[in-house]
């Protein structure tokens, strides 16, 4: 029997790390220059008083950082904390210059965006199910949580310096990214917990093996680490991947021109959730399938993947 087969692609984009907080790297062991090991006598002193308090840090670097933070938590003590986090986007090599046949008729699945989270296994159900509990996420509420495309054009070096030096980016610079955001939000799903009522999730990702009518089934492919999984607007990577010319995807400097980044952006609140995310690890991961005619075939899967590059403004 004639009939059309379908062949499923991946487009696979990863996440470049950019910015948040930094500490000093000049450090000693404490004890490490204390001479002799002789004990001393001490006196109980109630006579004097010591005063502690709070003083917030000023400016710091947070760019290129390795792990970085998102969301927002009040802390009864040291009050409030709102990090949000932007992302330059790159191609793997694989996926450089790619060539869609129209008259296949791509049609894109899905757009995923991962982000592991620190997460410990701590032990495996009946069913092989690995049981995890989270790690760094500190508060209990929700958050609504926005991703945009970035129109902020992130620089590898400082103009200032004739490009001798490179660009330092810091925690009070939000405003360059809120106020060059692009169209709509592109986490828009119906299901809340996508966007204004994200809460991370503690399961393990269970992959299952399609069958040759692309269709899922119960073998399992893969097992993952709990991770943010954002589902992104179709139309939207539709028009900027398969639609773009061929001179913005041959190399990742023309694509980073071309997609400046993700900003992600948390609104602030009185409580919420701070997470530490491992933004280095992160990828965007566009399915699609296309028709290879009227012929008598199976399902064939393939893929196509996408890197990224990250930067946290608090």
């Amino acid at each position: 029997m004639n009939k059309k087969s379908t062949f499923k692609s991946i487009i696979p984009i990863l996440l470049l790390t950019l910015f948040f907080v930094a500490c000093d790297k000049d450090f000693n062991t404490i004890g490490s220059n204390i001479i002799d090991d002789n004990h001393f006598g001490f006196e109980l002193d109630t006579l004097s008083s010591t005063v502690a308090f709070v003083q917030p840090t000023s400016v710091v670097q947070t760019n290129n950082l390795p792990i970085n933070q998102l969301g927002v938590y009040n802390n009864p003590v040291f009050g409030k904390t709102k990090a949000n986090f932007v992302t330059q986007l790159t191609l793997p090599s694989a996926s450089l210059n790619p060539k869609f046949d129209f008259t296949l008729n791509p049609t894109i699945e899905s757009v995923i965006l991962t982000i592991p989270y620190f997460s410990k296994k701590t032990s495996t159900d009946a069913s092989g199910t690995g049981i995890y509990t989270l790690d760094s996420i500190y508060g209990d509420k929700p958050v609504n949580l926005k991703v945009y495309e970035s129109g902020y054009q992130i620089q590898d070096y400082d103009a200032s310096t004739n490009a001798q030096e490179a660009q330092i980016y810091y925690n009070n610079q939000d405003n360059l990214f809120n106020n060059n955001k692009i169209g709509l939000i592109l986490n828009d799903s119906i299901d809340k917990t996508q966007n204004t009522e994200f809460v991370p999730d503690d399961k393990e990702v269970i992959v299952h093996k399609r069958d040759n009518l692309l269709k899922e089934t119960n073998d399992v492919e893969s097992r993952l680490s709990p991770r943010m999984r954002l589902r992104l607007n179709k139309a939207y990577f539709y028009n900027k991947i398969f639609l773009a010319s061929n001179d913005k995807l041959i190399s990742n400097g023309s694509f980073k021109d071309y997609i400046k980044g993700l900003y992600f952006q948390v609104e602030d609140a009185n409580d919420g959730r701070l997470m530490k995310l491992n933004f280095a690890a992160g990828n965007i991961t566009i399915t699609y399938k296309q028709y290879a005619g009227l012929k008598t075939g199976t399902l064939n899967p393939t893929t196509f993947d996408d890197d990224s590059n990250p930067t946290t403004p608090e």
